[in-house]
């Protein structure tokens, strides 16, 4: 039998239906563009987006495979976020541009110009949060100059 791997659901797929929440609980999905990396999914996303903004408050999250539009293809999923230091940046862009090819570039080519800063967040599910040593999503044990802010 094949053992069923974390975050199986989003095998197949190029968009991500992230859900995170205001400081008063109501939920916002936005889709989003993934890679997978052995039991984490990260995103990329313009570091002055809302979703950011929210995770400074609270890192939980809900994800799932989505269309372009953020309608749902499957099941949902919990995870815990955390935004990654620019030290591990330079990797993630590379699995993102080998995903995405020319979107990916002409995306950072828009930003770029726009000067619209961008950043990548890891998300691990929530069943696993006591079996991978994670860093903390923001604040505690990163300076946030690390993080670029």
């Amino acid at each position: 039998m094949k053992e069923q791997t974390l975050f199986a659901s989003l095998d197949g797929h190029r968009y991500l239906a992230f859900t995170t929440y205001r400081k008063n609980g109501t939920p916002v999905v936005t889709p989003v563009w993934f890679v997978k990396q052995g039991e984490k999914v990260i995103v990329w996303t313009a570091k002055d987006s809302g979703k950011v903004k929210r995770l400074k408050n609270n890192p939980g999250v809900q994800l799932g495979a989505s269309n372009h539009s953020g309608n749902l293809l499957g099941s949902v999923e919990e995870g815990m976020a955390r935004f990654v230091p620019e030290c591990e940046r330079p990797a993630l862009k590379k699995a993102f541009r080998a995903k995405y090819g020319w979107q990916e570039r002409l995306f950072a080519l828009l930003w770029k110009i726009k000067k619209q800063q961008h950043i990548y967040l890891e998300i691990i599910p929530r069943e696993a949060e006591n079996r991978i040593s994670i860093r903390p999503a923001f604040g505690i044990g990163l300076r946030e100059e690390s993080l670029g802010y």
